[in-house]
């Protein structure tokens, strides 16, 4: 009798279990099927070509900070690698780990949301479609990302008596591990989980911060020691902390929100306009804003609406949430255009939505329900972006999709061997890794401002050293870097460095795309590459 009663209590938590399961099953599989199309196409963004050359480098034995550099941490060459290592130097390496890193951040968003007993799906739908499918790239702001929320997942499965060593330890450890993909990020996400555990407990506080402190400790620890002894620990620091304080801010200065007014809506509306009427265009306009004026106003949203609904808004098991969205925000705030925003918002995002699902009433469900009526509009346009990607890419790093094809990327693997040094001027690194090129240069981009004379005189050296062939000069790169850097003003002409050189020591010998081609004034005549196909030959527009 006793074994039946054991038997019938059992059940109910086993058909929980199961439908938990199923939950955390289709909603992965949902994610990786939305996010799918956008991770196997190339786009034009910039920075993806510093992690992937980076990670390749590393994989070649170079050191991050002390043979290339770049402001990320470590961790940001180190991750990518290790899956390089493990299956191969590849597109489809580098985006399966992008693909998988949006997977799991989704769920580790729905879990959260979960353990505060509300849906998960708002949030969890939210972060998908507002992360990876509007930058497509390997970036340590996704990953860090993941690791600052696991870390916060693993803090408060500790709760409510903080008493799992082992669990303070792993937030501790994650938290650490998230500083070295961004460093401000993991610190302060540290320093918020502290203060909740100072809050929540005063009088037996000091065992558990200890624990997580040693966690992170251990991290950063490991992190010096390796640099200590590859006798580059100076370079890290330089490269990580005073590099970036000095010149960081002097380009990336930028009102807050920037890229919605400047850049996307006008590009909203010229695509949306010869295909729709003007009240049907601005009412997609609007949809698609929705999501991203939430990104907005959310930090500041939040405490008006949590003081309206203070009996569940200020729980106790809510404030380590509190305390850590505020810490991923502020880690973001080095600049204020959308992307960096989005990053610093995830838990916010879930604070946002476990309110309005608590609340009592149809109103905060109504709004909930609407933002994501919205979400799903915007959704549905990326998604139909990215399938009307239809060029095939042929590279040396696997063959890929993208909206148009790329001659300069077709010059390069017809002309250079793999493993050769080229040079691509100012800000397209991501040729390095698709073509399988070494960068000649310590620097995976050479901007006036956020680069310093010295490093764009070193980068010369370089040049002149390794007698580089070929270089890449991206004109329109040149012309339009306030858009990636709305504080650039270009140098005047007696304070150009980089460009007097190009000039005097290669000379053009055609243009594709906005990119000339230089090659080095020493090649001997017999030797010049065949001219790319469309190409404008010196005499025919060329320098």
């Amino acid at each position: 009798m006793a074994t039946n009663c054991a038997i019938a209590a059992h059940r109910p938590k086993q058909r929980t279990l199961v439908r938990t399961t199923a939950a955390y099953v289709a909603l992965a599989l949902a994610s990786g099927a939305y996010l799918y199309p956008f991770v196997r196409v190339l786009t034009s963004i910039p920075d993806e070509g510093i992690f992937l050359s980076g990670a390749q480098a590393v994989v070649q034995g170079a050191i991050p900070s002390h043979d290339f550099v770049d402001p990320a941490g470590p961790a940001a060459f180190f991750w990518l690698a290790a899956f390089f290592k493990l299956f191969g130097t590849n597109f489809v390496t580098a985006r399966t780990v992008l693909l998988f890193t949006g997977v799991f951040t989704a769920l580790v968003v729905f879990h959260l949301s979960r353990r505060m007993h509300q849906s998960g799906v708002f949030a969890a739908a939210f972060v998908v479609a507002t992360s990876i499918p509007v930058l497509v790239m390997n970036s340590p702001h996704y990953d860090s990302n993941l690791f600052a929320l696991l870390s916060l997942a693993v803090f408060v499965s500790a709760q409510p008596a903080f008493r799992s060593r082992p669990r303070l330890f792993m937030a501790g450890v994650l938290a650490g591990v998230a500083t070295c993909f961004i460093q401000q990020k993991g610190l302060y996400l540290a320093a918020s989980l502290v203060l909740a555990l100072v809050l929540l407990d005063r009088k037996h506080c000091l065992a558990p911060i200890g624990i997580l402190s040693a966690g992170y400790s251990c991290i950063l620890a490991a992190e010096i020691v390796l640099y200590a002894g590859l006798k580059s620990l100076p370079d890290l620091i330089y490269a990580n902390f005073m590099w970036p304080l000095s010149t960081y801010e002097s380009v990336n200065a930028a009102s807050y929100g920037y890229t919605l007014r400047e850049n996307w809506w006008p590009t909203w509306f010229s695509g949306l306009r010869p295909h729709f009427s003007l009240g049907l265009t601005l009412a997609q306009i609007a949809a698609f804003s929705i999501p991203w004026v939430l990104i907005l106003v959310v930090p500041f949203l939040l405490p008006i609406v949590g003081y309206m609904w203070r009996p569940n808004a200020f729980r106790r098991d809510m404030l380590p949430y509190w305390l850590a969205g505020y810490a991923l925000w502020a880690s973001e705030l080095h600049r204020l255009d959308l992307g960096h925003l989005r990053n610093g918002t995830p838990v916010l995002i879930i604070l946002f939505f476990a309110l309005c699902e608590r609340q009592q009433g149809n109103i905060p469900r109504r709004l909930a329900f609407g933002i994501v009526a919205c979400l799903t509009v915007y959704a549905t346009a990326n998604l139909l972006g990215a399938a009307a990607a239809h060029a095939t890419i042929h590279s040396r790093r696997g063959t890929l999709r993208a909206s148009s094809s790329d001659a300069a990327l077709d010059f390069l693997v017809a002309h250079t061997r793999p493993g050769e040094n080229v040079f691509v001027y100012p800000y397209r690194p991501i040729y390095y890794f698709l073509a399988d090129l070494r960068n000649a240069t310590r620097f995976g981009f050479l901007v006036y401002g956020l680069n310093t004379p010295a490093q764009f005189r070193e980068a010369i050296d370089d040049l002149e050293k390794k007698k580089v062939r070929y270089v890449l000069w991206d004109g329109l790169a040149t012309q339009n870097l306030t858009a990636l850097f709305p504080a650039y003003r270009p140098p005047a002409a007696d304070q150009l460095i980089m460009e007097p050189y190009l000039e005097t020591r290669y000379r053009q010998i055609g243009s594709e795309a906005g990119f000339r081609i230089l090659e080095r004034n020493n090649e001997r005549l017999e030797n010049r590459a065949t001219l790319p196909s469309g190409a404008v030959p010196m005499d025919a527009g060329g320098r």
